[in-house]
């Protein structure tokens, strides 16, 4: 596995923190954080006609037409004729295997603009091409994804309190800006949405300007005892009157008769997550333990590992008696990324000495077995790496299964 799949370590909240106030605009301020919460996993369920629905995972199956398999049938058109529509069926094969949509794996990021809070939503997915379009031959897969960037207040909406389950209704994410990235595996995602989020800090202004935009669908359902939310992005403008027969309450249902997506209630809670509302810079020293304990997340959070560490050090100075995972966690993160594996390593030990209380951590603090054996299979370390994979997806993490899969047969 390629080093930056296997970096993906999620930011850990702290909600002992106090929020900053805003001191003032940078009109250049653009941070971008790190990936803090993924979603790997969704059944994508598509109605075939005649209340039979079909299913794909990550993907929405591609359904033939009834007209179209009807004109297959020889009795309805000659051989020749039925011939050419097999062959169009055939040509169609490859991307119908990927499906009508489909995904790799969803990201939410943290993005700070001007100091106001933004979040990133990142779909990766798979394409395809063909080297001669017309004959419908070459055919070719590659990586592609599309990120939409808006403000975090929009959790809030998407995940509202309270939540009416088995009820549906939609959420216009009034997207500050989009883009797409073909090849992405080898770009630096990070440096491309700064640098969209900053050209269209300079367009927003111009009558001609429309990023796009999104929408989502959203249906909590409860289903045989189980919660589970059903859920699909609508692509569209930034229009009212583009977009209002979406909003009425009679056309609702209808966003769900033809395809969604599905997954577990809880797995989609824990990726949409909290608006983040502290994650500007600090813009004097700070003289507390709290006070360098935030700045040093912050700087960690859009990739500003020496100072992130330099912080951190002096907050633990100031509390050596501390004892609470998360600091050494943090630490951890910022460590490896810097190279310092066997660092890392030490950190992640002394984190997962203090395991939390209550269950509200808990998920938190048991990635640091996920990222303990990431640090252990970069130092070649390869058995004890798949025990601590083992360990965190036996004790409730789910992500570790696909490292699991991959490299410990």
């Amino acid at each position: 596995m390629k080093r930056t799949v296997l970096l993906i370590v999620a930011v850990l909240l702290v909600s002992f923190l106090d929020a900053q106030t805003d001191r003032g605009q940078d009109t250049n301020k653009v941070n971008v954080g790190e990936v803090r919460s993924v979603l790997e996993e969704a059944r994508g369920w598509v109605n075939k006609g005649g209340g039979e629905w079909i299913s794909g995972e990550n993907k929405i199956p591609y359904v033939i037409k009834q007209k179209s398999a009807e004109k297959i049938s020889e009795k309805a058109l000659s051989k020749r004729e039925s011939r050419q529509i097999k062959k169009q069926l055939k040509a169609r094969k490859n991307s119908r295997e990927l499906g009508k949509r489909n995904f790799i794996q969803l990201e939410m990021i943290d993005i700070s603009v001007n100091k106001q809070a933004f979040q990133g939503l990142i779909i990766k997915k798979e394409k395809g091409e063909y080297e001669f379009p017309l004959i419908k031959e070459g055919f070719s897969k590659y990586k592609f994804l599309e990120y939409y960037v808006f403000r975090s207040e929009k959790l809030n909406q998407i995940l509202p309190n309270p939540l009416v389950f088995n009820k549906p209704y939609v959420v216009d994410l009034k997207v500050f800006t989009k883009g797409e990235i073909s090849y992405y595996e080898s770009k630096d995602i990070k440096t491309i949405i700064q640098g969209k989020v900053k050209e269209s800090l300079y367009k927003r202004n111009l009558k001609s300007f429309n990023p796009g935009n999104l929408l989502m669908a959203l249906y909590p359902v409860v289903q045989d005892g189980n919660k589970y939310m059903r859920f699909n992005f609508i692509r569209t403008y930034n229009k009212y009157y583009i977009n209002r027969s979406y909003y009425k309450e009679e056309n609702l249902e209808q966003l769900f008769d033809s395809y969604y997506y599905e997954t577990e209630f809880e797995r989609f809670k824990d990726f949409i997550g909290t608006p983040n509302i502290s994650l500007q810079y600090a813009d004097e020293e700070p003289e507390t333990f709290k006070g360098y304990c935030k700045l040093g997340i912050n700087q960690y959070q859009y990739g500003d590992y020496y100072n992130s560490l330099a912080n951190l050090n002096k907050a633990l100075r100031m509390n050596p008696q501390y004892d609470d995972y998360l600091l050494y966690a943090h630490r951890g993160n910022v460590k490896f990324k810097l190279g310092d594996n066997y660092g890392a390593l030490e950190d992640y030990n002394r984190a997962l000495e203090y395991k939390p209380a209550g269950e509200e951590n808990r998920n938190k603090w048991l990635q640091c077995y996920y990222n303990r054996g990431v640090v252990k299979f970069h130092l070649g370390d390869v058995n004890d790496a798949c025990a601590d994979w083992k360990k965190a997806y036996e004790k409730g993490f789910d992500r570790a299964s696909n490292l699991l899969k991959k490299h410990c047969q």
